[in-house]
């Protein structure tokens, strides 16, 4: 990891671009949140969930770099309609998977399809409520009280103060490297923190410094969690198949036999992922120590 000494001094126009970039994200989910509130577009409701998760990374950053910075509204009502846009994501994803399994088979998985269009409908309903409550000058409110905290700030003391945040969400994530595998519970905190990690990265090569290379350490831990979550996405829909079937009789499955391979392949494919995070997973701890130092850093 780099020490004070050889961070390069950044340009104030560097230190101004934070407050830009919120100014870009802003846009983004706003974008977005209209295409899933007036259309519940797939690809609205995805990148309004990925936009929100770059927007909490960047909070999580100037809390460590700005002493005093508070974003709790802000956070309190998009926290609302994140979760409400789940709902929906998660009913996107599991179709997905039905239509990605049926596309090059003659499998009829109709009736489970049914039932998640109806999971969808109520989760549209729910999200629209929410939705409405969303005062989008919440974002300008915010976007002004970063530019207010940076326009004096040296870029220095930013800049140290971002890796000592980095450093910190490097050592929480090897704590989860002891021998034995990773029980399940690792696995969800893995894969939420390791993209919080890697949003803050981007945030740090665009915003601070971009003579610090720390792309490697981003792809890295790209793949720790997008192998977790392609896991976490067959997961889930193993446990939604399980709740359908339990509840629904044999007897009214048009083709029974369909189900079970379809759970087979979810199962196979959840291994699948594991093992691409595992492999993922080794690359990224070569790359850092214990105390979440990068070591191939020349410092």
């Amino acid at each position: 990891m780099p020490t004070d000494s050889s961070i390069s001094h950044t340009s104030t126009k560097r230190l101004i671009s934070l407050a830009q970039y919120h100014n870009r994200l802003t846009r983004i989910i706003l974008r977005n949140f209209i295409a899933a509130r007036d259309s519940y577009s797939v690809d609205g409701i995805h990148d309004f969930r990925v936009a929100i998760k770059r927007w909490r990374a960047l909070m999580v950053l100037l809390q460590a770099i700005l002493p005093g910075f508070e974003f709790a509204s802000c956070r309190k009502a998009l926290n609302r309609v994140f979760k409400a846009a789940g709902r929906v994501r998660d009913c996107h994803i599991q179709q997905e998977l039905i239509r990605d399994s049926r596309s090059n088979r003659d499998w009829s998985l109709s009736e489970y399809y049914n039932d998640l269009k109806k999971a969808e409908l109520a989760a549209r309903d729910r999200f629209a409520r929410v939705a409405e409550e969303l005062d989008p000058q919440l974002l300008g409110a915010v976007e002004m009280q970063i530019a207010q905290a940076t326009s004096g700030a040296q870029t220095d003391v930013l800049v140290r103060g971002a890796f000592r945040r980095l450093a910190q969400g490097l050592r929480i994530l090897l704590r989860y490297d002891l021998p034995g595998g990773f029980p399940e519970s690792d696995l969800h905190a893995i894969r939420i923190k390791s993209k919080e990690t890697r949003y803050m990265v981007e945030i740090m090569q665009t915003c601070l410094s971009h003579r610090l290379d720390l792309g490697d350490l981003n792809r890295r831990l790209r793949g720790v969690h997008q192998g977790l979550g392609l896991w976490h996405d067959r997961e889930v829909a193993l446990e939604r198949l399980r709740a359908f079937l339990k509840h629904t009789s044999r007897k009214t499955l048009h083709a029974p036999t369909s189900y079970t391979a379809f759970a087979r392949e979810l199962r196979e494919g959840e291994g699948t992922a594991l093992r691409a995070f595992e492999s993922a997973w080794v690359n990224f701890v070569r790359l850092t120590d214990k105390s979440g130092a990068l070591k191939s850093d020349p410092s």
